[in-house]
């Protein structure tokens, strides 16, 4: 049996350098733009935001819900999520991605050694061009 609502649960992964307050103002800004559009006959309840949920890898998830009628959580989701994407795009915050950090070591002194990287083309493995590490050993 089902409740008389459903719940969009959404959480927004951002970088570490956003300022939270102006993740969250986005966040409403993008739920007012939701009500302005034909989704908010499915919406039954302003936005619950419940604000810092984890700290993760590359990410700080902030949390906020959209109480809506009975299954109407995925599409309303779904346009929620493209209204995040569009107003977080235009005021320049950041949704981060996994980043790869190479840590070369350093000596005694603090220095890291340097790091050469050659871009070449890759015959035996097809023509794809690739950056490859070039080491001093070769």
């Amino acid at each position: 049996m089902m409740k008389g609502f459903s719940y969009h649960v959404a959480e927004i992964g951002v970088a570490y350098r956003e300022d939270i307050a102006e993740v969250k103002e986005a966040m409403h800004e993008a739920f007012d733009l939701l009500m302005q559009s034909e989704w908010r006959e499915m919406i039954v309840d302003k936005l619950d935001m419940h604000g810092v949920t984890a700290f993760g890898d590359s990410a700080v998830m902030v949390r906020a819900r959209i109480k809506t009628v009975p299954g109407g959580h995925w599409a309303t989701g779904r346009a929620y999520n493209e209204l995040i994407k569009q107003v977080f795009d235009r005021r320049g915050i950041e949704i981060p991605f996994p980043h790869v950090t190479l840590y070369m070591g350093e000596d005694k002194a603090g220095m890291s050694p340097p790091l050469r990287v050659k871009n070449e083309v890759r015959t035996e493995s097809g023509s794809d061009d690739r950056p490859v590490l070039i080491t001093d050993a070769e």
